[in-house]
């Protein structure tokens, strides 16, 4: 497989980082005061909004179960792995996922406690695991995106070519994660994975259906999450608005790929375009935005660094 040249990697993110902070400048500079923005940002100090914040705190850490179940439950059936060890795996996964272009570091960096007997099945198992969530964004989000276009004209979902494509890609994505053992077959083939003997690792349809509901236990866990970060900063809005407007933010995060240095940027810019059909102060949405990432991504990143560290010092 050819590697993209490192000198047009770095231009792709100049360009599309640019793209990203040019939408930001022109929300916060152009179509607003700067001033009044900033007059309207306030930390919150009410008890209910630290209730709120501590609960997304707590949902973050319970995603990470989720996720460790979810990736843990394909690889021990019929194996003998200590969950505890799945936990371990996952956090090393989000530091080298969070330091590596478009997260490929996850993928080794969960192998990292993983015995070489299992390291094929692991790897697998990781790629099933994003797949599902990947659909998950992808599925509901067709199905936020839609509602949000009802409200605001965002596209016209009254062509019937729309709907068409929306329904030919919900079912196009679920056919996808139940061929998901074909697909695995066929990625065993690329060169980087020749190592791994991945295909000779099967994954039932019922181990798929579960990891498939678990990843929607982890969506509802980050629409939750969301919807009580923006309440947190102020942003108040009807749970149904909130459902159809982060759903199409998920969407578009999945769809839009790009390296882990302007994540932030890019995560920002989406919120932004899309709760620009409300009229929120865009700084909060900025906060909202990074305060997710935090709490997501940073912090068991660093859970995983501390775990590095202290196993490197044995």
């Amino acid at each position: 497989m050819t590697r993209l040249p490192k000198s047009v990697f770095y231009l792709l993110v100049i360009v599309v980082g640019t793209l990203f902070l040019m939408m930001i400048y022109n929300r916060l500079f152009i179509d607003h005061d700067i001033v009044n923005v900033l007059e309207g940002v306030s930390w919150p100090s009410s008890f209910s909004q630290v209730f709120l914040l501590f609960i997304v705190v707590v949902l973050a850490f319970f995603n990470v179960l989720l996720e460790s179940y979810k990736w843990h439950n394909l690889i021990a059936w019929g194996n003998n792995l200590n969950i505890w060890i799945s936990i371990k795996s996952i956090l090393v996964g989000f530091f080298y996922g969070t330091i590596t272009p478009f997260q490929l570091g996850d993928y080794p960096g969960r192998l990292t406690y993983i015995d070489q007997s299992l390291r094929s099945t692991a790897l697998s198992a990781t790629w099933v695991s994003s797949v599902t969530q990947n659909i998950c964004n992808v599925t509901v989000g067709i199905i936020g995106i839609m509602l949000l276009s009802a409200k605001v004209d965002f596209i016209d979902i009254h062509n019937s070519l729309t709907v068409l494509i929306g329904a030919l890609t919900i079912i196009f994505s679920i056919v996808t994660l139940f061929s998901i053992d074909k697909i695995t077959r066929w990625a065993s083939r690329l060169k980087f994975l020749e190592r791994f003997d991945i295909q000779e690792v099967h994954f039932s349809g019922l181990m798929i259906s579960k990891n498939l509901l678990l990843s929607l236990l982890r969506y509802a866990t980050y629409v939750v999450q969301y919807y009580l970060l923006l309440c947190f900063w102020g942003l108040e809005m009807s749970m149904l608005d909130g459902f159809m407007a982060i759903a199409s933010i998920y969407l578009l995060q999945s769809l839009i790929i790009v390296p882990a240095s302007i994540s932030l940027l890019a995560r920002g810019g989406i919120a932004l375009f899309i709760f620009s059909f409300w009229e929120f102060n865009p700084a909060l949405i900025l906060l909202t935005s990074l305060s997710l990432w935090l709490i997501n991504l940073v912090i068991p990143a660093l859970l995983g660094f501390i775990l590095i560290v202290s196993t490197s010092k044995k």
